[in-house]
């Protein structure tokens, strides 16, 4: 709480620009009152944890210290500013663990010794680190486990610290805030958020856990970057059609209507690409056998190149009909407040559809449509906004190189490319369409809809549109 106040006192000005909606920034609290409360509770952390353990106090002291320096120290050195937040997090952490008391009535028994120090008439004084009750848990068999989670929450709050500054990015250069993300750009600084952010691999045993993290999630961060992974191919669609996107669309019928869905990588963020603290990224893995279901098989071995556990996708794969029940009532589909975005993802949308309604794909496109637009409202596929980016091209990997951004997990496995996704889509949308996209492209999917065809965009040489 002091550090928070302490901090809030001294970045009034970016305040201003990134948080007006805080006390100080907006006036309604004055800085010297809340420099003298953050202040003030710096030092009863300090001498609450001296009761508790002496070396625990010990480590209180210098994240105090730490925390009353970072402001006008440490924060206008970029990345120092960064680790020294999660050094406080994970040393507060660690010290917690290695001496907090043994007793688990630990604040009654605080109480009673205290009380009878003030109130002895046979004038003892009671220890409170003499007491057997509060040795400290030490013990060398535990030492790596709580090195371990300590580490984790160091990188965890050093993911969650390059986000706020890539929230806070506009505000900050305009201050004159050297942060990290400041000297390194958005993009390296997204970079290296998704590098401590966990994808989360999602089976049958964990299935309703996760379900029930994503229906909070979505809330704040209503951007849906969405992939799959899929068997193939099998076979192309024979006779009449009375368009190539009638074609295409038949095409895919004969195969989604044959096959199963692997994988499903879902990431969320908000309208400006921000992740969510730590896990922002699920991927569901879904029943599959190979020796019973239907593939190509140069799919199969590229998924199998890439890590796709089949095996473990037998046992523990999750069943697609569990998973549409869950999926309906999560608030994540029929939904118009959520954005879906991805990448010639006409494949994607198909699985998705048969694995909602529980049916084979419609007849016809236009049926398809219909439902696709029922249960995904918002849609924005990568691929059909290319038609009108000349100078791009190519497949989500080859965009991702062109935009100058770096893949996090491994390439063909759903999480890993939904995760990517997000990266093209809003650095696309920040470059070329200036944060701005048009509703020509809402809902339309690249091979299925019909070409993009409004006033046909030029690029000058530095990369702006010109209409």
């Amino acid at each position: 709480m002091g550090t928070m106040i302490l901090n809030d006192v001294f970045d009034v000005e970016e305040d201003k620009i990134n948080n007006l909606d805080k006390p100080i920034a907006n006036g309604s609290v004055g800085r010297v009152p809340a420099a003298i409360s953050g202040t003030i509770c710096l030092i009863l952390s300090v001498y609450l944890s001296y009761l508790i353990d002496i070396k625990f106090s010990i480590c209180v002291l210098i994240c105090a210290l730490i925390c009353a320096f970072y402001s006008p120290f440490l924060k206008p050195y970029g990345i120092i500013k960064n680790l020294s937040t999660c050094f406080v997090t994970s040393l507060i952490i660690f010290s917690l663990f290695r001496y907090i008391p043994k007793s688990h009535n630990c604040a009654q028994e605080m109480l009673k010794i205290t009380m009878d120090n003030e109130t002895s008439q046979n004038g003892k004084d009671h220890n409170l680190h003499e007491n057997p009750e509060y040795e400290s848990c030490s013990t060398p068999e535990t030492l790596v486990t709580h090195i371990m989670v300590s580490s984790f929450l160091f990188f965890w709050n050093f993911s969650d610290e390059l986000m706020m500054d890539i929230r806070d990015f506009e505000g900050d250069k305009a201050s004159g805030i050297n942060t990290f993300v400041v000297q390194i750009g958005r993009k390296l600084g997204f970079l290296c958020s998704c590098l401590s952010t966990r994808i989360v691999d999602v089976w049958s045993y964990n299935l309703e856990e996760e379900i029930d993290k994503v229906c909070k999630i979505v809330e704040d961060f209503p951007y849906i970057s969405m992939d799959t992974e899929f068997p193939g191919v099998i076979g192309k669609a024979v006779g009449k059609f009375d368009s190539l996107s009638e074609f295409r669309y038949q095409t895919l019928k004969f195969n989604v209507d044959r096959l199963k869905i692997i994988q499903l990588g879902l990431t969320f963020s908000d309208s400006e690409g921000n992740l969510p603290e730590g896990v922002c990224t699920w991927q569901f893995n879904f029943q599959f056998n190979l020796n019973v279901d239907v593939y190509a098989q140069d799919s199969i071995d590229l998924l199998i190149h890439s890590g796709i556990k089949f095996k473990k996708m037998i046992t523990d794969g999750i069943d697609q009909n569990r998973f549409a029940e869950l999926l309906i009532s999560s608030g994540l589909v029929l939904n118009d407040s959520v954005y879906w975005l991805s990448f010639h993802s006409s494949y994607d949308f198909g699985y998705l559809i048969k694995l909602l309604t529980t049916q084979l794909l419609p007849m016809t496109k236009n049926q398809f449509f219909e439902y696709l637009w029922d249960f995904f409202p918002n849609i924005y596929d990568i691929k059909y906004l290319m038609l009108a980016l000349g100078p791009l091209h190519g497949g989500l990997q080859s965009m991702a190189n062109q935009l100058g951004l770096k893949r996090v997990g491994t390439q063909h496995q759903a999480g890993s490319d939904s995760l990517l996704t997000s990266g093209v889509y809003f650095s696309l949308i920040d470059v070329y369409f200036k944060k701005v996209v048009d509703n020509e492209f809402l809902g339309k999917l690249y091979g299925l809809s019909d070409g993009y065809s409004s006033t046909k965009m030029q690029f000058s040489p530095n990369n702006n549109l010109i209409y």
